[in-house]
Formats: C-alpha cells, sequence, structure tokens
C-alpha cells in the first residue's frame, strides 16, 4: 500500500488493516515467513507545529528461529509509534516530543517501509526460547560462571564428566612442544 505522507496528515487519515508478515520485505532475513498477519493501527495528523506525523500502534505475532535449538519460536510484536515526519533539508525542530523524527525522500511511501524499521527494533537480537521450554539442555556452567543472581561470587567445580568432553583449546601447543 503506497500513499502520500503529506496528503495523509493533512486529511488526519486513519489506517486499520491487517497485514501479511510475508510483505514486510525488511523482515525477510529476521522472520520465518508464514500465513501470520500484523494488525496495524496508525493514525497521520499534523503536530502543533505543522509538521505531518504518525501515532499508532503495530501488533501480533511473528515466528523467529531459536538460536539455542533451531527450532520456530512464535515472539508477539506490539510496537508503539510516534514520528515526526521530516524531508532531509529539514532539521529536527526545537520542539519538546515524544515523536522520532523519520526523515523521508518522498511524500509517496509504503506503509509496510514506514513501520518496519519499529517492528525491527522491536524484535530480540538473539530469539531464544525461554530454558524450560527450549529443547536443548543447557551444560553445566564452568568455573566461576554464574546460572542466575544467586550463584553470583560463587566458584563451584564443574562435574567431572563436562571436564572430560570440553575442549582444550591449548592441548595442540603440548603436541608442538613434544615435537621439538
Amino acid at each position: 500500500m503506497i500513499f502520500d505522507l503529506i496528503q495523509y496528515a493533512k486529511q488526519s487519515r486513519t489506517i486499520n488493516k491487517r497485514i501479511p508478515i510475508a510483505q514486510f520485505s525488511k523482515l525477510d532475513s529476521l522472520v520465518v515467513v508464514s500465513e501470520d498477519e500484523l494488525a496495524v493501527d496508525i493514525c497521520f495528523y499534523l503536530s502543533d507545529h505543522g509538521y505531518p506525523a504518525v501515532k499508532g500502534q503495530v501488533s501480533g505475532q511473528v515466528k523467529l528461529i531459536c538460536q539455542r535449538c533451531m527450532q520456530v519460536m512464535p515472539q508477539l510484536v506490539d510496537v508503539s509509534i510516534g514520528l515526526l515526519l521530516l524531508t532531509q533539508e529539514q532539521e529536527m525542530p526545537d520542539i519538546e516530543t515524544n515523536l522520532e523524527p523519520y526523515i523521508y525522500d518522498s511524500s509517496m511511501i509504503s506503509l509496510m517501509d514506514l513501520v518496519s524499521d519499529d517492528i525491527i527494533l522491536s524484535l530480540p537480537q538473539v530469539a531464544r526460547h525461554p530454558e524450560d521450554i527450549c529443547s536443548v539442555n543447557l551444560i553445566t556452567p564452568f568455573v566461576g560462571q554464574a546460572t542466575n543472581d544467586n550463584d553470583l561470587g560463587k566458584s563451584e567445580e564443574p562435574h567431572p564428566a563436562i571436564l572430560e568432553r570440553a575442549p582444550r583449546p591449548f592441548d595442540v601447543l603440548k603436541v608442538m612442544l613434544k615435537e621439538k
């Protein structure tokens, strides 16, 4: 959906629709493409100082790949959007506002481009299931590592079986020294 930002702001237009995730091209590499949709509810208006602005909400669910077990996991999306629309020639006005500046080249813009950046920022940098749900067994931490805030400062020896399978990166040096 492509529209004119300025016209929509002058007319105080509202967009309330469900958009398939597959239409958000910026999300292609981040989410598992599915039949899911995001609900977009935004309104355009002119700010008190005459600048076009956008406020609204994007909500729904996307599917990400858990980086621990590499399985699909659901991630809720609930993003508040507040943008002050500026051209490249305009400077951010010196006014108190809770709106983020959004620089645009052309007043004709895609709705998905307008909200995609905020959706991306709301997603976790590293997607992971909660530990109690994830299908990967977590290994006991090594000496000095804490599993939670109560363990900070404690340094218990790990189980001997963990030490036996733990890689020893400097073993190669021992072999090299023996060869000399």
